[in-house]
Order: structure tokens, then C-alpha cells, then sequence
């Protein structure tokens, strides 16, 4: 949540900058308030109790805003501190109060209310609602207390008036507190997504970078030498010289295809990141179709490919993401596995997860390359087995596509001992 959203913590609350602002100037306020009654007090009274409790409540007041400016309480803290050090001033003088020959109850009355209501909006909507609660008790023993001292002088009606006045504006301060903390929570969730969404586009800008950084070198790289064994061999009559040649220029061509569909993937994983839906689909079938287009691959280097998936498991996924992923894997496990090996595709269920891997027995890497997959601007691109080229940009696509699937992927490998990808999906997605 943003630091700026209003949040409760225990008793505590997460203040929003404006109020942040606004605590220096309204404890100044309070403090010039309570001052200048205690100047009054001193007029009609001189050194009265009634000044003593102004000059007590200041003295509180100040220092608890000295403790907040020193780190050593809470804003919360100071303004509960100063609210209650009001109140119970209030409420402890008044048989002081009602012992005066010149006292006029009605006036001192009404004025007590009226700061008990700005006092209740203050530290219910700013603190917490639970202090509208206690306030509300307070104010009532204050009303009762009043009711005994003045034996029957002063009409119950009215009493019961202002218990009524103060009970109703409570609990529109009540009301009022939760429409401000509910926007606030809602503008938290929306600062919150803007900011989960700039994450995405350096993300995804870091990934454009690594596109234009192979397109300037990577790219140009196969036409080149395209371009020039098409010279050399128009510029020779040895037959085996050609042959050679020939057989180079496959190898660019082959290079220049590989780099072209890894780069086209990434462009599908950017639109799929937009538009993709999960739907519950068979695992078997789906994997059976997007390794069959590498079957080819496999054959070409004798490897077998062991499908080892649970029957009938079926999860949520987006098809055409699991298919590119698989290939991308699977690809990458025939490229690393040397002659003759195998390749075992697993799947199963386990609790709330589905859980599959890939695991050949090629030339596996090691810890330093591992740490090296998956940082932006760092693709360590590797001649498998037979030399087969490739840009380094398949794992990447393929983690992308994993976690907009709400999965995790997991390598384990040790060189020469084989690589395992293990990737990990909620069975069923709420």
C-alpha cells in the first residue's frame, strides 16, 4: 500500500501527507487556544484551579509534541494524549465549577458540547473510530455528573438533547470516517496497480532493449556471412570448396531462422501478456502437440522423448502460452543432450499444484550461468552439443509466460550431469 493511503496498524494510523502537513500548525492551535483561556481564567479569577488546569493541559500538550519532534511517540500518540488531557481537565473541574456563586451553568455547558464534538470528528476521523465510542461514555458521565450537581436546576429535556446532538454527529463522523478511509484504500489499490503496471513496462522495456541490442549484432550476423560465402562461392571452380560453402550457408540460414523465431516469440509473449484467458485443457494433449513439431529435432540427433504424465490431468492454462513454453523447453533439452540420450517430460498432481519438468542428460551448467538466465541485459547465449546456435532469449520467454500463468519456474542442472526445468501451477485458480 502507498505510504500516502490512510491505514490502520494495531492503534496506529498511517497518516496521508496532508495530514502530515497539517499536525504542526493544529497542535500550535490548540496550544494558542487553551492559552489564551487560561489568560481569561487568570482575568476573572486570578491563579484559580481553572488556570492551573490550562497551564497543566499546555504543558502536556507541549511536551508531548516535543517527544514527537525528538521520535519518541507517535503522532496518534500526542493527539490521544491531547484530547484526553482536554477532556478529563473538563470533567475533574467541574464541582469547582458548580460551587460558583456567579457560575452560569447553560453557557459552560453548551461550550463544553461544542468541544466535544469538534474533539470527537478530531480524533475519530484522524486517529480512530473507536475514540468517538469512548468519547461518547466520557460524555456521558460528564452529562450525569452534571445532572446530580445541579439537583434538578436545569431541565433533564436539555440533557438529554445534547446526549442526542452528540450521539447523532458521532455517528456521522463515524460515517464520514469510513468514506474517507474507503477512498483512501482505493486510491492505495489504484496507486498500488500503477505502480505494479510501470514494474511491467521496465520490464518489458528492459526486454525491448535486449531485442534491439540482438537486432543491431546477433541479426546482421548470418546475412553477413550469407553474403559472403555467396561471393566465395562464385568466385571458385573447386567442387569440394563450394560443398563446404554450400553447407555453411545452411548453418547461417539456420542461425538467422532460429534468432528470427526466437524474436518473434518474444513479440507473441508481449501480446499474449495482454490477451491471454486460462481455461482448463488436458496436460497430455497439450504437451503431445507442441513438442510433436520438434520431433524432427529429436530424431536428427537420435534422442528419445519420454512422456511420463499422470492420465486425465487436467489444469487451468492459456494453450497457446503451454504450447510455446514446452516447444521453447524442449527445444532447448534436445540442443543441450548429447547423441542417443533421452529427454523425460513429467507431469503430476500434487495437493493444490500441478507440477512438471523437463529433464535431459546433456551438458547441463553451471552456477555462474544459472544466475545469469534470468537478469535483463545479460543472456548468455550456448553452442549445444553439435554446435547449434541460439540467441539465449528462450528462458526468458518462457519464465515470462509461466508467471502471467500464476507459476514458478525452478532450473536445477550441473555440468555435465543434465539440466531438470521444473514449473509449478495452481491446479484450480480462484
Amino acid at each position: 500500500m502507498s505510504k500516502r493511503a490512510l491505514k490502520y496498524s494495531g492503534d496506529e494510523l498511517e497518516w496521508p501527507a496532508v495530514y502530515l502537513k497539517m499536525f504542526a500548525p493544529l497542535m500550535i492551535v490548540v496550544m494558542i487556544t487553551i492559552g489564551v483561556d487560561a489568560w481569561v481564567e487568570f482575568s476573572a479569577g486570578g491563579l484559580s484551579p481553572f488556570f492551573y488546569k490550562d497551564i497543566v493541559t499546555v504543558i502536556i500538550i507541549a511536551g508531548c509534541y516535543a517527544l514527537f519532534g525528538l521520535k519518541k511517540i507517535h503522532k496518534t500518540v500526542a493527539i490521544n494524549i491531547t484530547v484526553y488531557s482536554i477532556i478529563v481537565g473538563i470533567m475533574v473541574l467541574l464541582p469547582f465549577r458548580l460551587e460558583k456563586t456567579d457560575f452560569y451553568f447553560e453557557t459552560y455547558f453548551l461550550k463544553v458540547e461544542i468541544i466535544l464534538i469538534i474533539l470527537t470528528y478530531s480524533i475519530g476521523i484522524l486517529v480512530h473510530p473507536k475514540h468517538i465510542l469512548y468519547l461518547l461514555l466520557l460524555n456521558l458521565i460528564f452529562i450525569g455528573a452534571c445532572i446530580y450537581g445541579m439537583q434538578g436546576a436545569y431541565p433533564v429535556s436539555k440533557f438529554v438533547f445534547y446526549i442526542m446532538l452528540l450521539t447523532c454527529t458521532s455517528l456521522l463522523g463515524y460515517k464520514l470516517n469510513r468514506i474517507f478511509f474507503d477512498l483512501n484504500q482505493q486510491v492505495a489499490e489504484a496507486n498500488a496497480l500503477i505502480q505494479s503496471q510501470n514494474e511491467d513496462l521496465m520490464r518489458a522495456n528492459a526486454a525491448k532493449d535486449q531485442l534491439f541490442e540482438i537486432l543491431g549484432h546477433d541479426l546482421k550476423a548470418p546475412f553477413f556471412h550469407l553474403s559472403a560465402l555467396i561471393t566465395l562461392c562464385e568466385h571458385t571452380n573447386d567442387p569440394v570448396k563450394k560443398e563446404e560453402y554450400i553447407q555453411l550457408m545452411k548453418i547461417a540460414i539456420k542461425d538467422g531462422d532460429d534468432l528470427v523465431a526466437s524474436i518473434l516469440n518474444w513479440v507473441d509473449v508481449q501480446s499474449m501478456y495482454m490477451t491471454f484467458e486460462l481455461h482448463e485443457h488436458d496436460l497430455l494433449d497439450m504437451v503431445k502437440n507442441a513438442i510433436s513439431v520438434k520431433e524432427t529435432n529429436a530424431k536428427l540427433k537420435n534422442i528419445n522423448i519420454d512422456l511420463n504424465i499422470e492420465e486425465g490431468l487436467v489444469m487451468n492454462m492459456d494453450v497457446r502460452m503451454m504450447e510455446t513454453i514446452f516447444r521453447n523447453l524442449v527445444c532447448n533439452a534436445i540442443k543441450f543432450s548429447h547423441r542417443d540420450s533421452s529427454i523425460t517430460v513429467s507431469g503430476k498432481k500434487e495437493g493444490d499444484y500441478v507440477i512438471i519438468s523437463i529433464k535431459d542428460q546433456g551438458i547441463g551448467m553451471s552456477e555462474e550461468i544459472k544466475n545469469e538466465l534470468f537478469k535483463y541485459g545479460k543472456i548468455p547465449p550456448r553452442l549445444g552439443t553439435e554446435d547449434e546456435s541460439g540467441s539465449g532469449f528462450g528462458l526468458n520467454i518462457c519464465k515470462k509466460m509461466v508467471e502471467n500463468q500464476k507459476g514458478t519456474m525452478e532450473i536445477e542442472s550441473k555440468p555435465n550431469e543434465g539440466t531438470t526445468v521444473t514449473i509449478t501451477f495452481p491446479a484450480q485458480l480462484g
